[in-house]
């Protein structure tokens, strides 16, 4: 999720910069057409990430919402990128379904040699069974969460 500027935040800047322009006594050319604001102050967007195991070679392409959906736009980065000639393809995805489902729905398209979990979903999953197995705000708990706990 990214801030987006609403249409009501833009007709409150714009008011503001008339007012300004106002008391300033000088005359300022119109401002131009309002453009129009989102309807939310967060919007979603996807990145379809390609890079090496060095962090050498990287390629991003953003998305919003479903345009482009994502996993047409990952079959065209992906024969652009010669993807298929890549000695390893391995594929940390966010865990949600509809992500996952992306690039195994169709393996023809995008042949991986694994999948997995991204280091933000794989941490926040630990840290929720932690708290199913040992409770919220157990010691032994948080000692394994530490790391002074026995193993």
């Amino acid at each position: 999720m990214v801030p987006a500027t609403t249409n009501a935040e833009k007709l409150k800047r714009r008011e503001k910069t008339k007012h300004q322009g106002q008391r300033s006594g000088r005359k300022f050319r119109p401002l131009p057409p309002p453009c129009q604001g989102t309807d939310e102050q967060f919007k979603e967007f996807r990145t379809v990430t390609f890079y090496d195991e060095t962090g050498g070679h990287w390629h991003e392409q953003p998305t919003r919402g479903n345009w482009p959906p994502p996993a047409p736009l990952e079959r065209h980065e992906k024969k652009r990128l010669r993807f298929s000639a890549a000695d390893e393809k391995i594929a940390n995805i966010d865990g949600a379904t509809d992500i996952y489902n992306q690039p195994t729905a169709r393996p023809h398209d995008l042949p991986l040699d694994s999948l997995g979990l991204d280091f933000y979903q794989l941490v926040e999953n630990v840290h929720k069974s932690r708290q199913i197995v040992y409770g919220e705000d157990s010691e032994t708990s948080t000692a394994r969460l530490t790391g002074r706990g026995r193993h």
